[in-house]
């Protein structure tokens, strides 16, 4: 018998980032159920709570993956056994009668029986994971002939399979969850000017458009399904369906789609009037899929996606171009614009501060009221109100304090204020962190630039491979098995 065990380091990096996704959310997690104090932190406490959900729900995954990769794989000539820490489970070969094979490797096989027993082997979490598969290839092409003919009799019904489907699809659900409350939230946000008011509305009305989208998406991906008739060929999903008769496919294109780690094929259905659908290798039994289409339309069909192919190709390469010679100085732009204002807003909060310090007299001023800012970075402010000299009407101010100075303080209580004779409006209380929050800024605007230098470089990078790829000077390096 010949055994292949599985990746340590896969297992190790799974339950390390198990670990690292459950870490954070332990210390945090109390928090969440205390109520609120104030309320400011009403409006924090969902997104947070639905990160914390997220994180959860992404711990019990790959610690699920790390229980499921602790196996060890057995073949012989009589069948193949698999041995987990919650038992063992063996198959024949000579009683195989269905097989899918998936994953964008196509190294993940379900196995069943004439008794409707299922086994699931994952080749690429194992050693020598290539030897698997070729040994569980060649004990089920026997079984390919007769999932063909099965099909051309009673046609099929496959769901494509997303990576990491019940954790994105449950995740995805808290995000667009969390967006419907920023629509709701957004507007709620306390605003200091007519222009912030409206950045707010604006940004309650793009959440409630991501939100739609993400449900529309996590919809069509949990409903969507790819029928094979006798006749026809569809994709389904709620809301939508697209379907072509195998009569009027003029077209099969099948390409590679490079990522980083792997290879993704994606094959093209056209008709003769444009309608297009696409098969990627997400789908159980892709290559019998493809193979099954090029039957029923014949060579010819075959013949016009090679040229169509080769057209994609250009077209792709002219567009790849085009999009790096606009976008490479758009990116250079955009960067340097939002590196300045950040760093001019931050210098003139700094400037203000020690204008405060410098040219400021010391009166006493009266908090009303505590609030919390609505940028990304969360500010305290302290709201409150001082008599200043010579001047009727008193002035009303806020300032920027460190979390247990807001958190301590309450309406009515008393505090130092500094103000500029000549312009009382330039005032801050004596506690306040306004001048460490600019000089923050002005540090974290040099980010935007390095943000820029690594975006461009590897921007470069790509279309440097991508060129050398078509005129053919690089190609991929094959790692020895």
């Amino acid at each position: 018998m010949r055994s292949f065990r599985p990746r340590l380091l896969l297992i190790v990096g799974a339950l390390t980032l198990a670990l690292g996704f459950f870490a954070w959310p332990a210390t945090t997690r109390p928090g969440i159920w205390r109520v609120p104090t104030h309320s400011g932190d009403g409006l924090s406490l969902p997104p947070l709570a639905a990160i914390v959900l997220a994180m959860d729900i992404f711990g019990v995954y790959l610690s699920c993956v790390a229980l499921t990769l602790c196996a060890i794989i057995g073949v012989d000539d009589e069948g193949i056994t698999r041995r987990t820490l919650f038992g063992t489970r063996r198959l024949l070969w000579r009683r195989l009668t269905r097989f899918e094979v998936s994953g964008t490797a196509r190294d993940e096989f379900d196995l069943w029986d004439d008794q409707g027993r299922k086994l699931s082997i994952y080749a690429g979490g194992m050693v020598d994971g290539g030897e698997l598969k070729g040994l569980i290839e060649d004990r089920i092409a026997p079984l390919r002939e007769a999932l063909l003919r099965e099909w051309r009799l009673y046609g099929a019904k496959f769901r494509p399979q997303m990576p990491m489907a019940p954790a994105m699809l449950s995740c995805f659900g808290l995000l667009a969850a969390l967006c419907f409350f920023g629509a709701w939230a957004l507007p709620r946000v306390p605003s200091h000017s007519l222009g912030e008011k409206a950045l707010y509305i604006l940004g309650a009305v793009l959440c409630a458009v991501i939100g739609l989208f993400l449900t529309w998406l996590i919809i069509s991906l949990a409903t969507q399904v790819i029928l094979l008739a006798n006749t026809e060929i569809s994709v389904r999903s709620l809301g939508f369906e697209r379907t072509i008769p195998y009569g009027e496919i003029a077209s099969i294109m099948s390409r590679e789609v490079q990522t980083k780690d792997t290879s993704q094929f994606v094959t093209t259905v056209r008709s003769s009037d444009g309608r297009a659908l696409a098969i990627t290798s997400q789908c159980p039994n892709y290559t019998c899929v493809v193979e099954f289409l090029q039957e029923r339309v014949g060579p010819s069909s075959v013949s016009e996606g090679e040229r169509d192919l080769k057209t994609e190709r250009q077209k792709l390469d002219r567009q790849m171009q085009a999009i790096a010679a606009v976008a490479t100085p758009a990116i250079v732009v955009l960067f340097i614009i939002m590196s300045v204002y950040v760093y001019r807003e931050g210098q003139e909060r700094v400037d203000n501060y020690r204008r405060i310090t410098r040219e400021g007299i010391a009166t006493d001023a009266v908090v009303t009221g505590k609030t919390t800012s609505g940028s990304k970075n969360t500010e305290h402010l302290l709201e409150y109100r001082f008599q200043a000299r010579g001047v009727a009407v008193p002035i009303q101010g806020a300032s920027p304090v460190e979390y247990e100075v807001w958190y301590s303080a309450s309406p009515g209580q008393h505090m130092t204020a500094l103000y500029v004779p000549s312009d009382p409006h330039f005032c801050r209380l004596s506690v306040s962190i306004s001048g460490q929050l600019g000089e923050h800024q002005k540090h974290f605007s040099f980010f935007y630039l390095n943000l820029m230098v690594a975006v461009v470089a590897w921007l470069v990078y790509v279309l440097r491979g991508r060129y050398l790829r078509r005129i053919g000077k690089c190609q991929d390096p094959l790692i020895p098995e």
